[in-house]
């Protein structure tokens, strides 16, 4: 294919609307992203990458203040005029005006004409509640951090932070809490916090759509037995699934998390149980124990606490299912990445590749049993077993 045929095809995808083929077909549709994506990056100039670096922060402050005068809302559900999206926000119409030639050149909304504009896909993304609130969480509680890493890295001496009291974090809020701490004291924004992580995973591969747990947990067992553990389990999504799945499963499901965290959860057929998973597990014998998305919260030192309250109520038939990311040997995809980078300056907590995840095992007292990936950028269940076990 010549260089002007590549240009047409190009050209002929940024003017047309995305056809409903690709829409329809997600392994499509991500493969042309992101083939795209790294098309645009290669062809960048010194000049224009630059100019991108530069000036990223600018598009989380203008989705952050979109968000606040409801802009994206307003787009969404028709297209307008700068004066009537002024009347409607209560903005004023140069300031506004300003706003939305800047957004219609990051393609987040479209200049149909003079002051006319009409919502992209961008636009209706950013007007969604949970990303909407997930945008708000990046402006007020993790921008800050983010830029902080340099001036924090520099004092360090580039090592791995290994303290959650001791982070970029504290260098972009200028305090002495730690992340929980902060948000739990009314800092920053909690309801934005708790509503996106409970949104971000929406239309994400499901673990039990790939993994057997019928392997694990005995479906007809009619004993006392408690068949599956959500340890941190927040607000239960994962065992209102374990139940919606397996409703024939006898034995007892449990979600576990702190007393406030609990409080206003009830879900048909599953029991709650206030765990500090810092604790020794109050629950002994289970069949399955699951963790999601715990131990990426938290430094080594204190996942090897959690793990090895977990290890000590194991039975001899027990397993405990870790639900993580796993990153790749090589060419690790920009999701996990960045999420590597958020967890280092929030947290002083890190995604972990496989051989990071087995050495945490070890040190906590288990092994390794089995991997499945459920997902293309790294989402798995690791299935662990108490090291003395013989698999």
């Amino acid at each position: 294919m010549s260089d002007n045929e590549i240009l047409s095809v190009f050209e002929k995808l940024a003017a047309d609307p995305v056809s409903d083929d690709i829409k329809s077909d997600e392994a499509t549709r991500k493969r042309l992203y992101e083939a795209a994506r790294t098309a645009m990056l290669k062809l960048e100039s010194p000049w224009e990458t630059v100019q991108r670096l530069s000036y990223l922060p600018q598009q989380l402050a203008v989705a952050q203040l979109g968000n606040q005068i409801k802009l994206w809302a307003h787009l969404t559900a028709q297209p307008s005029t700068t004066h009537a999206l002024a009347a409607s926000t209560g903005a004023d119409a140069s300031f506004l005006r300003r706003i939305l030639r800047y957004a219609a050149s990051q393609r987040m909304v479209e200049e149909v004409d003079e002051d006319s504009w009409r919502a992209t896909n961008i636009t209706a993304s950013m007007a969604v509640p949970g990303n909407e609130q997930g945008i708000i969480h990046a402006a007020e509680n993790c921008a800050r951090p983010y830029l902080a890493l340099p001036a924090y890295s520099q004092n360090a001496g580039y090592h791995d932070p290994s303290d959650s009291f001791h982070v970029p974090f504290q260098v972009g809020h200028g305090t002495k809490q730690n992340l929980f701490q902060w948000l739990g004291s009314g800092h920053g924004n909690f309801e934005a916090f708790n509503r996106y992580m409970r949104a971000q995973r929406l239309g994400a591969p499901v673990w039990l759509d790939k993994f057997r747990l019928e392997e694990y947990c005995d479906l007809d067992s009619k004993t006392e037995r408690c068949e599956f553990v959500d340890v941190g389990g927040g607000q239960g999504h994962q065992c209102e699934g374990v139940v919606a799945k397996f409703p024939q499963l006898k034995g007892r499901v449990i979600l576990q998390d702190l007393a406030p965290v609990l409080a206003k959860v009830l879900i048909p057929g599953v029991e709650n149980k206030v765990q500090d998973f810092f604790q020794p597990q109050a629950v002994t014998g289970a069949k399955v124990y699951y963790l999601r998305m715990i131990l990426h919260d938290w430094p080594n030192a204190q996942c090897e606490v959690i793990l090895k309250n977990l290890v000590a109520g194991m039975s001899k038939d027990g397993v405990l299912l870790i639900d993580e990311l796993v990153l790749p040997r090589t060419g690790a995809h920009w999701y996990v990445t960045q999420m590597d980078i958020a967890m280092m300056c929030m947290l002083s907590a890190r995604e972990r590749s496989l051989g990071e995840w087995e050495a945490l095992l070890s040190a906590s007292g288990l092994k390794m049993n089995k991997l499945v990936k459920y997902s293309e950028v790294g989402d798995s269940i690791i299935v662990a077993v108490p090291e003395s076990r013989s698999v």
